[in-house]
């Protein structure tokens, strides 16, 4: 008998008839990890099917340890969809396996010769996936045949990795698609050597080799260059994720390293996301869950601007962003957000100063009043009662300004009793319904208002969800998987 190691959770089918079911078709559905999918979804949980994992997942970083935090991304089996098709890895049997996403049969399964950590990429029907091998594989999506695969380190050679036999070079990033481009990383030994990739996606063909970035010795002060992560780019950058340190950035068409992110303390991981021309990455510091925003053409540092939410996982639109954090679910307005960002501060110096004034003005009315001196006392009483009322102003400006970011809030204790023992997780954006993951349970609300539409109880935690189809699917570490 299966162990339920996985679970394929919510697949709605309550929506608009006529509508286009959208694909999923790589992590966190595009090449911005923006979790983020067009198709206008019900929100009703309604349970559909279970498909059982023979092995529940084993990550490289396992707990306890202070690494799990921060490279969190092999802890499931996150699934990437396309058409009726839902494909992902394993990383204990080392197979990529298609299911049907009506059923849950399995269509297909493809064994490589070590785990796959991370989600495939469908495109133009292959699937792309790279392996602890060493290798980065090409299938063809509707069968599961072999196309091509590629090695970009120079042999064969194994390790021992995990209690296993594995590339002294694997592939532990998940693999970037633009166009007819795929990039990749491999290697996590930086003195063994690094290896950056753009290949043609169709042919398998090398079109540029980075084979220095292990070299960096001075870039250990940034956290070293170990890829470990999903790769995301700007119009210029490849970006990198390094694991327990900031993103690497390289030049997407030559492949040549430009510089590490830094952030500044022990602040990382291998959380990323695009949005606009900011590059959002790392999700610890020192045990709190934090979000480095940074110019995504220079790489300069711009600050955690959600610094007062600090947030488990971000899912962002142009007005709005989304947060999932340890008290519940968040919509931020990011133009408020934005100037309470950037006025708080200022009104916060304002405020120190404006205290210190009013010690010194009543000193001053202290003074004048023993002295009797009348026309002293009237002015240092007219100055304390402008200067406390423009403390009293500062104060409900930063109020206001503060209250401004809030769209709405949702306390994971008025998600009901499922939601009290267990923190939030991923979320998913489907036209406006929010979904998010949790520790025994997934929630949909009203993107809009924050209304709680449904709530439905899994067993085990719910790490990864996708859109497409016209279902939600989840995954999580352990349990069954169930499609709704």
């Amino acid at each position: 008998m299966k162990s339920y190691r996985w679970l394929v959770l919510p697949g709605i089918a309550l929506f608009a008839q006529g509508v286009i079911a959208a694909d999923w078709p790589t992590y966190r559905h595009d090449g911005n990890r923006s979790s983020v999918s067009p198709e206008p979804m019900s929100g009703q949980l309604n349970p559909q099917w279970v498909y059982a994992s023979r092995h529940q997942p084993v990550s490289a970083w396992p707990m306890p340890g202070e690494e799990t935090p921060r490279m969190h991304t092999d802890r499931d089996y996150p699934v990437v969809v396309a058409g009726r098709t839902l494909f992902f890895g394993n990383n204990v049997d080392n197979h990529v396996y298609a299911l049907d996403t009506r059923s849950g049969a399995e269509r297909w399964s493809f064994a490589a010769d070590g785990s796959v950590r991370f989600a495939p990429v469908v495109h133009g029907g292959r699937l792309y996936f790279g392996s602890d091998d060493g290798h980065v594989y090409c299938l063809n999506a509707p069968d599961g045949s072999l196309v091509w695969k590629y090695r970009p380190s120079p042999s064969g050679e194994r390790v021992i990795g995990n209690s296993r036999m594995i590339s002294l070079w694997p592939v532990r990033t998940g693999l970037l698609m633009e166009g007819g481009t795929l990039y990749l990383a491999a290697g996590i030994f930086p003195y063994e050597g690094l290896y950056v990739a753009a290949l043609e996606a169709k042919t398998g063909r090398e079109i540029w080799l980075n084979d220095t970035s292990g070299d960096q010795a001075w870039g250990h002060q940034y956290g070293g260059m170990a890829p470990q992560g999903y790769l995301v780019a700007s119009a210029d950058n490849l970006y990198v994720p390094t694991g327990r340190g900031m993103p690497a950035a390289f030049d997407k068409r030559s492949g040549k390293f430009k510089k590490f992110l830094h952030a500044g303390g022990k602040v990382g991981g291998a959380w990323v996301q695009m949005a606009g021309d900011e590059l959002y990455a790392g999700n610890d510091n020192q045990g709190a869950d934090t979000k480095i925003t940074f110019d995504a053409t220079s790489g300069a540092n711009r600050g955690d601007q959600f610094a007062s939410f600090p947030s488990i996982d971000m899912v962002m639109t142009e007005e709005v962003a989304y947060l999932a954090t340890q008290k519940g679910l968040y919509a931020i307005d990011r133009a408020a957000n934005a100037k309470a960002t950037a006025d708080v501060p200022k009104l916060n110096k304002e405020e120190t100063a404006m205290v210190k004034s009013i010690a010194e003005i009543r000193d001053r009315h202290k003074a004048a009043a023993k002295a009797g001196n009348a026309d002293d006392l009237a002015k240092a009483t007219t100055e304390l009662n402008q200067a406390t009322g423009r403390l009293t102003a500062i104060s409900k400006e930063k109020e206001a300004l503060n209250a401004a970011r809030v769209k709405w809030f949702m306390a994971r204790e008025q998600l009901g009793p499922l939601a009290v023992a267990g923190e939030l997780g991923p979320m998913a954006l489907a036209g406006q319904t929010l979904f998010a993951g949790g520790n025994g349970y997934t929630v949909s609300l009203d993107a809009a208002t924050g209304r709680l539409i449904s709530i439905y109880g899994v067993n085990g935690t719910v790490m990864s969800l996708a859109v497409a189809d016209r279902r939600v699917f989840g995954c999580s570490g352990r349990g069954t998987r169930r499609s709704f």
